[in-house]
This record gives C-alpha cells, structure tokens and sequence, in this order.
C-alpha cells in the first residue's frame, strides 16, 4: 500500500550541481571556494523563497503551498541526490556542510536509479534517505 504521494517530494526551486563539478569537489581537486560560492548560492536562494507560497491550479480548484528548495546533486549516470534545504539559516548552513561527505560515503550503483530523497535529521545531525514508498522515516 502506498502511504506517501510523490507531490510531497516535487520541489518548487531546484538548484542543480552537475557531476563534473561534484566529482572535483569529492575528489578534493575542486577548491574549497567553489564549494563556499554553492553553498552560499543555496542560503541566498533559500532567504528569498522563506515565506513566499506558490498556487496549483487545477481544473475547479486552487491550492497555496509553500515554496520549497532542494539542491540536485548528479554523481555519475546511475546515481543523484534530491537534498531537501528546510530549516533556518544557520540549520541550512550545517546540512550544507555535510552534504559532500554524504555524497562520499555512498556506493556506487551499477544500474540507473531514480534520485535519492534526502532529508536532513537535526536530532541525528546528518542526511537521512526518504523511502517515497513507506513515506517518511
């Protein structure tokens, strides 16, 4: 039985980091500068989309959400990360900070898979996976 709907996880503004940069940036070649210029991308993105809403419209009807970040992390062709940015700014900051060291920690895949949702736990302090079909953990 599904128990999530994947509207949950469809984001508003997606900010979007492709391999060849990731792969620099985990591999330590990258500068720690490209790395301050993203993150700071992703909490001045996030300062301008607090509080606004956005409307669905469908055929008779209209729903207000709030507006929602993530950043999509490409790592090679089988294997990408959809990372929720939610919380205050200086909770942003540090998930922010954990997110190539996740990346780093993954295994690689040998076949295509679809994204990653992940979620960031300030109580475990790190970046949890999100199974769409059980709904959250």
């Amino acid at each position: 039985m599904i128990t999530n709907s994947l509207e949950d996880y469809s984001f508003v503004t997606n900010l979007v980091i492709e391999q060849a940069i990731v792969i620099e940036l985990i591999k330590g070649l990258g500068t720690n500068a490209v790395w301050d210029v993203i993150k700071a991308v992703v909490v001045f993105t996030k300062s301008k989309i607090t509080g606004k809403k956005i409307f669905k419209v469908r055929k008779g009807s209209t729903e207000e959400k709030d507006a929602t970040l993530n950043m999509d992390v490409k790592v090679d062709e089988n294997a990408s990360f959809k990372f929720e940015i939610k919380g205050s700014e200086e909770v942003v900051e540090k998930s922010l900070d954990k997110v190539l060291d996740f990346i780093r920690e993954q295994k690689s895949k040998s076949s295509y898979q679809n994204s990653d949702y992940l979620k960031f736990s300030e109580d475990e302090d790190k970046w949890i996976k999100v199974d769409l079909v059980k709904g959250e953990k």
